[in-house]
């Protein structure tokens, strides 16, 4: 198995062991606040994932601004996934509230302006990369001679 197919499983396996614990001990001891920290292990657990898959197979760790805007676009996108299926589980409860509904709405509006965002950013960076290009590879022209 390659290295970035492990990390992705790896990432996914512990996404779901850190959310199944945490439900469960939500739901068995009824802690509700302890679903923050759910969410919040999730998200650096992906975060982290996407940075160590970002980096090549050498011992080089630079991290360049397109690695740092997808392990930022794929940390909210898992988050809200995780969030949502969150909320659909509470609206069987009657514990679901108006701040719940709120929190959702929200956290749509913010996935969907980081997504825009995202492919806005990566659309420049392409194209200045092909200006760039095109750029070096012209030649200049032939220096033209006076008549005398």
């Amino acid at each position: 198995m390659q290295r970035s197919s492990r990390i992705l499983v790896w990432m996914a396996l512990l996404i779901v062991a850190a959310s199944s614990i945490g439900l469960a001990v939500v739901y068995l001891f009824n802690i509700a606040e302890l679903v923050m920290f759910v969410i919040i292990a999730d998200g650096a657990i992906t975060f982290s994932s996407l940075l160590l898959l970002s980096h090549g197979e050498g011992h080089e760790a630079s991290l360049n601004e397109a690695a740092m805007r997808s392990a930022i676009a794929g940390t909210v996108v898992v988050v809200y996934i995780v969030l949502l299926g969150i909320a659909t589980v509470e609206l069987g409860h009657e514990k679901h509230t108006a701040m719940s509904e709120t929190l959702i709405n929200s956290f749509t509006t913010i996935v969907g302006i980081v997504i825009a965002s995202y492919f806005g950013a990566s659309a420049y960076v392409q194209t200045r990369t092909q200006a760039a290009d095109r750029d070096k590879s012209a030649t200049p022209p032939a220096p033209q001679r006076a008549a005398t």
